[in-house]
């Protein structure tokens, strides 16, 4: 602070630019880490027309936030990975939908099923081999066990790893390659067109998604009830 002092705070343009105010107070213990997101926008010239138009909105369709390497790894967060920047806490939640295995996401939480494992792409008229396989890690199942049961012939290894069953249904949405991934999540895109089973194979899976919710709370019971009707829970 001493050898680099701040600015002092000034009107400009009629309105008050702080400089020396907000640096006089050391926010650091509460946001140790700062995150810039963003999103891309491919346009042509001024944009006017051309920002908005749904084929160049494909080119980049997600937001996004670049975090420092090291500060990354320190949190665990691999590249591509879905992050959640908020202060939510899990125990203030009255409908919880956990991920992980029976043991170890409560007592009270019911498994939404159906939740086999199966290998899905986007449509495509080539042969299976030849693109790459997509798997989540930290997943006890992976491409071997369903290779056990499979009559497709894939003979390549995983060369894409992410770290959750929503990314890697994405990559597959776009094409990036076959992805083994939660039939739960994987069944309502398939019913759309935007993905295919390339194999009736679907093995179980030791982790899935449970519900957990506050039955103190007539909202969050009305809600899991309507959940539980579109998809059902295991007894």
């Amino acid at each position: 602070m001493t050898d680099y002092p701040s600015y002092s705070d000034r009107i400009a343009y009629r309105l008050p630019t702080l400089y020396k105010a907000i640096k006089d107070v050391d926010h650091y213990a509460k946001y140790p880490i700062n995150l810039t997101s963003g999103g891309l926008v491919e346009y042509e010239g001024g944009g006017d027309e051309t920002r908005s138009n749904p084929w160049l909105a494909e080119l980049q369709q997600d937001m996004f936030v670049e975090i420092n390497p090291f500060d990354a790894n320190s949190k665990g967060i691999r590249n591509g990975a879905m992050v959640w920047a908020d202060d939510f806490k899990s125990s203030i939640a009255d409908v919880e939908v956990r991920f992980g295995a029976a043991s170890n996401v409560g007592h009270n939480a019911k498994r939404l099923i159906p939740d086999a494992l199966i290998a899905v792409s986007a449509p495509r008229n080539d042969p299976w081999n030849t693109y790459p396989l997509i798997e989540a890690v930290g997943t006890t199942e992976g491409w071997k066990d369903w290779r056990v049961q499979s009559e497709t012939v894939l003979s390549a290894e995983p060369t894409i790893f992410v770290d959750s069953y929503g990314v890697a249904l994405s990559m597959a949405v776009n094409g990036v390659g076959i992805a083994l991934v939660s039939s739960l999540l994987a069944k309502p895109l398939i019913a759309k067109g935007q993905l295919i089973q390339i194999d009736p194979a679907a093995i179980p899976s030791s982790e899935g998604y449970f519900l957990a919710l506050r039955k103190d709370n007539a909202h969050a019971c009305d809600f899991a009830e309507w959940l539980v009707g579109k998809m059902g829970t295991s007894t």
